[in-house]
């Protein structure tokens, strides 16, 4: 891993476009990760420069507590923060529709 970050991770940076990465997350509550997939997979489809993840806390059906990883990267900042306020403006949203809590955001 160290090679990587030290050696070709700023060589890459050093070549490839310059891209502004942002990462929010929110956490879950009352809907389980099984009912969140297509909501998260709408979510991605929103924008190719997105990607969206999710890691199950609770337990699946008594209570379950999924976090929500949401990572957008773009050319400018203005365009990044545009872009992940409007995917987690939608999860939210769709989230709440199907009954979910959303925790933290």
């Amino acid at each position: 891993m160290a090679i990587f970050e030290n050696y070709v991770e700023p060589k890459l940076r050093e070549i490839g476009p310059k891209l502004h990465f942002v990462e929010r997350s929110i956490t879950v509550k009352g809907v389980p990760e099984a009912d969140l997939a297509p909501i998260i997979e709408r979510g991605m489809k929103m924008s190719n420069r997105i990607y969206i993840k999710s890691h199950p806390k609770g337990h699946e059906i008594k209570s379950p507590l999924v976090e929500i990883h949401v990572y957008v990267s773009s050319e400018d900042v203005r365009s990044t923060e545009n872009e992940i306020n409007k995917v987690l403006n939608f999860l939210t949203s769709a989230i709440k529709e199907k009954g979910g809590e959303v925790l933290t955001g």
